[in-house]
């Protein structure tokens, strides 16, 4: 038999332990230099992917070290000084970047516009005559390995030049020089 203070001891621990995973902050990953009340400026950023308002990821970095990281959309407060603002735009699977270098000062604004590129690819796979399932590696022109899309999956990526290795089972298949352009929607049928 069971008594009820055993019962409400499980309960009570059970409740501690959901509270234990539930509470409790979150670390952030940003670092902000310390500065005096009022002496710093301000950095705002707008991002445009192919003409469009898009999303992105900003990093205010003095030389190599990361003075804070914040959603391009919100303005960021840094103290008067020289920095590279560098912009990374949000859901490409190359995770493009581009950088300016700007000049804070006390008291201002400085506001940067970023342009980015894309296209979106969708790979297709079939084979015997039937749709199968696979995997395909996203290479750049250089060789380096960009990320992986399934079949069906679209995957957005900057313009330029990639290649393909499209797997399938045990076989595999190459595309060479594939080259994609602003705002085209590519799908590429591979058979085997």
């Amino acid at each position: 038999m069971i008594s009820n203070q055993s019962v409400f001891g499980a309960c009570t621990a059970i409740a501690g332990l959901v509270v234990g995973l539930w509470t409790g902050p979150v670390a952030a990953q940003t670092r902000t230099a310390p500065r005096a009340a009022g002496s710093g400026g301000r950095v705002r950023c707008s991002v445009s992917d192919n003409g469009r308002a898009a999303t992105a990821r900003a990093e205010i970095r003095k030389g190599d070290s990361l003075v804070t990281a914040a959603s391009c959309a919100t303005g960021i407060s840094v103290p008067p000084g020289d920095y590279t603002l560098v912009v990374e735009l949000d859901g490409a699977l190359d995770r493009p970047q581009q950088r300016k270098e700007l000049r804070v000062v006390s008291g201002g604004t400085v506001e940067a516009s970023f342009a980015f590129e894309t296209a979106n690819l969708e790979i297709r796979i079939e084979r015997e005559g039937k749709r199968a399932a696979g995997l395909t590696t996203v290479l750049d022109a250089s060789g380096k390995t960009i990320g992986t899309l399934g079949v069906g999956a679209r995957g957005r990526l900057s313009v330029g030049r990639y290649k393909l290795v499209v797997r399938c089972r045990e076989d595999q298949k190459s595309i060479d020089n594939l080259v994609l352009s602003r705002g085209e929607q590519r799908l590429v049928e591979v058979s085997f």
